[in-house]
């Protein structure tokens, strides 16, 4: 590579570069700092080399938001860590194309995580357990050697598929339709895998997040399911099949008499010690186990099943197995893949828009208004960069990064993508993450070698109070898009965007997606703050849908079997609730069907906030006993009005 000269210094490599320049700003800046500490003020913008920011954090806790008695008036070297960064990473993008050991075709089959493994196994390293390829959100591996994968081959003939276990793939689930194929790999065999002319690409899989008897759920109350069994409703001959992290403790639950004594389940769940340095969260395995519990409570004779799922690949299998197999009349879900694309329907918005029309479908619509950000990319005004200006485009004073907070102990995963073409984007941008006084991650792939349309980092706060961190945009190369942004596990945003924070299948028409009120609310009439709101909206091809569909009742009681919390909060409890009811007006008759059910609840729900449809309540809260006046036994709902009711776009 050329030398780069940096304020007098010469720096022959990108890490002497980075060093190098990064120590002499920091200098700099912490001299600005006590210069201005000992004049007993603090500036409240940019001044010469330093950036202060005073945050207020909000920390939000189960009883509602409160103020902490202290914010944080540490300064923040955005500006500077970004410039460390931003120019570290021109020299570090070559090098990442000089440095593989495959031709250019073969390393654009290679997904980040394969590489950074396969990097790490060759030069017999092991991750550190704080490490991001450590992390569950990203990877899974059953040993150093051995990784999760998905192989995207020419097609999944047998011959293909025993080619592969030739290769030594361990097959787990195999997608026709996508050309995909979900299995562990041992490192020590990718050579063979990417030089393989069947495989195309080998990626880490897009993993699941949770939206997250002797016990009854009080939404039985609110929305009335129990004055619709008073009627002699019970959800007797309906199927519902629930789709989440599993229900291996199910069985406490059936003691107990919360849930019947059969329970059909569909694939299994490994239990997940939480590792925050990584942003690993726990997995109970029985989130599908509180799902149940609900429902059963609801529809007490409706007839249930479980499908575990932890990858896309799994969840599209399972959704059709509970279909075809289970002859499901209702799925509900309260799955998130947060590495799905946002601007299009990626595959699993397309299996959702593609199940049999017999089968409603109920989705969890999200819990991250308060963690998402949307917005044009807007250019700060420095002339050395083209980082984003999240102030101006909030209507405020300048500022090139998004504060977030960080709990004490707590992990954080930021997320970016913007609406380009998701496998093959023409525009390239970066991510980059610190706190005051460091680079924390920077997530900085090459979309011009092959990368998909996303970002993603993980930054942990070791502290035991809450802590700022603040991410950056910037612009590599290409034109203004729109980006969109999720920090998982924040517990709020500088700059937040609470509208378009529905994505996924949850935003396709076939979905009800479900929004969340909590049951202690006074007149279970508030949307809960982190709920999140529509319109979910695409942009190859254009549309935007009005969501959520409906609000369903979370924050309620359920047995707590495995180790789940007692309480479930969220729109993954909000969801069942609206699968009950469904289960309710399906047993008023065997002629009733999905579309009837879809209408009933959607014309009996009671309007909550501006008048008619919005993108905060939908048509509003479910009321079973209203709905079910809309049930007409053995008339099939007229298409006219079903069409006038679907006419969701804006």
């Amino acid at each position: 590579m050329p030398e780069l000269k940096i304020m007098g210094y010469t720096a022959t490599t990108p890490a002497q570069q980075q060093h190098h320049e990064g120590r002499q700003m920091r200098k700099k800046c912490l001299t600005y700092k006590i210069e201005l500490k000992a004049k007993g003020h603090v500036p409240d913008r940019q001044i010469a080399s330093c950036r202060w920011l005073p945050l207020l954090i909000l920390v939000l806790v189960a009883n509602g938001p409160r103020a902490l008695a202290a914010d944080f008036d540490a300064s923040t070297e955005t500006l500077q860590q970004v410039r460390q960064a931003f120019r570290a990473q021109q020299p570090a993008k070559a090098a990442k194309r000089q440095s593989q050991t495959w031709n250019k075709s073969e390393a654009r089959k290679l997904g980040k995580f394969v590489q950074s493994l396969h990097a790490k196994y060759l030069a017999n390293e092991t991750p550190s357990t704080d490490s991001i390829l450590k992390s569950s959100m990203f990877v899974r591996q059953r040993s150093q050697n051995q990784v999760q994968v998905y192989l995207s081959v020419r097609d999944t003939s047998q011959t293909t598929l025993t080619a592969l276990t030739a290769m030594g793939a361990e097959i787990e689930v195999i997608n026709k339709e996508l050309n995909k194929v979900q299995a562990w790999i041992s490192l020590s065999d990718l050579d063979e895998f990417v030089g393989a002319a069947l495989v195309q690409k080998i990626t880490t899989p897009n993993y699941a997040q949770p939206r997250s008897g002797s016990v009854t759920t009080e939404g039985d109350r609110i929305h009335k399911a129990n004055q619709l069994r008073s009627l002699g409703l019970s959800g007797r001959g309906v199927k519902v099949g629930i789709v989440s992290d599993g229900a291996n403790n199910f069985s406490a639950a059936t003691s107990s008499g919360d849930l019947p004594a059969t329970l059909t389940r569909f694939g299994s769940c490994s239990r997940r010690a939480e590792n925050q340095r990584n942003c690993s969260p726990e997995l109970t395995c029985n989130e599908g186990t509180a799902m149940a519990e609900i429902i059963h409570d609801i529809a007490p004779q409706a007839e249930l099943a479980v499908a575990a799922v932890s990858t896309s690949l799994e969840f599209i299998q399972r959704i059709n197995q509970l279909a075809n197999n289970f002859k499901a009349d209702i799925i509900v879900d309260d799955l998130g893949f947060f590495g799905e694309p946002y601007f299009e329907d990626g595959d699993l918005a397309q299996a959702v828009a593609a199940l049999p029309a017999r089968v409603l479908y109920v989705s969890a619509a999200g819990n991250s208004a308060h963690t998402h950000y949307q917005e044009q990319f807007r250019r700060f005004p420095d002339p050395d960069f083209d980082l984003h200006d999240f102030g101006a485009a909030a209507g405020q004073a300048s500022f090139d990064a998004n504060g977030f907070t960080v709990g004490g102990g707590r992990g954080v995963v930021t997320i970016l993508q913007w609406n380009d073409r998701y496998n093959s984007p023409s525009n390239d941008y970066d991510l980059f993450v610190v706190d005051d006084s460091q680079l924390l991650g920077r997530s900085i792939e090459d979309q011009g070698s092959g990368a998909p349309a996303i970002e993603a980092t993980c930054t942990f706060n070791p502290s035991s109070t809450p802590q700022a961190h603040f991410a950056i945009v910037n612009r590599f190369s290409g034109s203004s898009r729109r980006i969109k942004m999720y920090f998982l596990g924040a517990s709020n945003t500088q700059f937040n965007t609470t509208s378009g924070s529905v994505f996924g299948h949850p935003g396709v028409k076939r979905a009800l997606a479900i929004g969340a009120i909590n049951a202690s609310d006074p007149g279970n009439d508030n949307v809960t703050f982190y709920s999140s709101r529509g319109p979910a909206r695409i942009d190859f091809p254009a549309r935007s849908l009005s969501k959520p569909d409906l609000m369903g009742i979370d924050g309620v009681r359920v047995t707590g079997a495995g180790g789940f919390p007692s309480r479930f909060f969220g729109t993954s409890a909000a969801a069942p609730h609206v699968a009950g009811v469904a289960a309710l007006l399906f047993s008023a008759s065997s002629a009733v069907k999905a579309d009837d059910v879809r209408t009933a609840l959607i014309q009996s729900a009671t309007d909550l906030g501006p008048g008619g449809r919005d993108n905060t309540f939908g048509f509003g809260r479910v009321d079973a006993l209203a709905a079910k006046q809309f049930i007409k036994t053995g008339v099939v709902t007229p298409q006219l009005l079903l069409l006038l009711l679907n006419d969701e776009e804006q």
